[in-house]
């Protein structure tokens, strides 16, 4: 009997030294496990104690990838009611690798002992990377309509014909790297003739690519002409025409009793003769 007790007590003083060993401890963890060159990270370091926390000494220490920043741990507290302090330490690395965080001579004084505790030391790390310079498109589409090539992310210019009257189209595109970032998609507004959509992807650098489509919305009633035997559709819109030599000046004329937006140019011949051109 006299065993078994001595057993018992032996038992409760064991918790008593663990309960005591263990009753101060300091957790910590960056904001992220991966950051860019440049972004700041904030490392938290908390202290917890089974007992009131009377004072708290150390440093938390982050050093490499260009940073090398201390954190005092010092807290002195009044109030007799505190469990649990938490620091902050936010840095902000310049170059790749890896940053590693520690604390260093921390201990804390509460009311389990009489003297200061020593908290055994943590650490973290965290990996730096540099910002990336993928401004590519892994897909490039207009709801309904087929491109006139197959999308090819070292493609820049594509087109497409929509139907008359159409108002609006919906363009989608999906960026190679999910740091980049893309404008110019969603749902636009077009209208009859040639419209210029570009979709602009921008890099986690800034670096910027831009993908360029011509939409083509087609007339409800196009004008036919006869030329020499040929036969030509009239654009009527002067956005839709091509680009002309300086020579020509924005002008008009009227086919079907309809005015008809045009470029005029005016030349002599061999033969002295003043002759008169319009394109449209």
């Amino acid at each position: 009997m006299k065993r078994f007790n001595y057993l018992i007590f032996m038992l409760f003083c064991y918790t008593l030294f663990i309960s005591d060993a263990l009753a101060a401890s300091v957790s910590m963890w960056p904001s992220s496990s991966t950051a860019v060159i440049g972004n700041s990270v904030t490392v938290t370091a908390s202290v917890n104690s089974s007992k009131t926390i009377f004072f708290i000494e150390g440093s938390l220490v982050c050093t490499g990838a260009g940073v090398n920043k201390t954190q005092s741990l010092s807290f002195d507290n009044n109030a007799n009611n505190v469990y649990s302090k938490t620091f902050y330490l936010t840095v902000k690395p310049t170059t790749t690798g890896k940053v590693t965080c520690k604390t260093k001579n921390l201990k804390v004084l509460d009311a389990l002992k009489d003297g200061w505790q020593n908290v055994s030391n943590k650490s973290v790390s965290f990996n730096i990377r540099a910002k990336s310079t993928n401004n590519n498109l892994n897909s490039l589409s207009i709801d309904g309509y087929t491109l006139d090539q197959e999308f090819n992310k070292d493609v820049f210019d594509y087109s497409v014909t929509v139907k008359e009257g159409t108002e609006k189209i919906n363009v989608n595109a999906k960026v190679a790297d999910g740091n980049a970032k893309v404008s110019g998609t969603g749902t636009l507004d077009v209208s009859e003739g040639v419209n210029d959509i570009k979709v602009v992807v921008t890099a986690e650098d800034g670096s910027k690519k831009t993908y360029n489509i011509k939409v083509m919305v087609l007339e409800f009633e196009p004008i036919k002409v006869n030329v020499l035997g040929n036969e030509y559709t009239v654009v009527r819109k002067r956005k839709s025409l091509p680009s002309v030599s300086e020579y020509f000046t924005e002008n008009t004329v009227t086919i079907n009793e309809e005015v008809i937006d045009s470029y005029y140019y005016e030349y002599n011949a061999t033969s002295g003769a003043s002759c008169r051109r319009n394109r449209w």
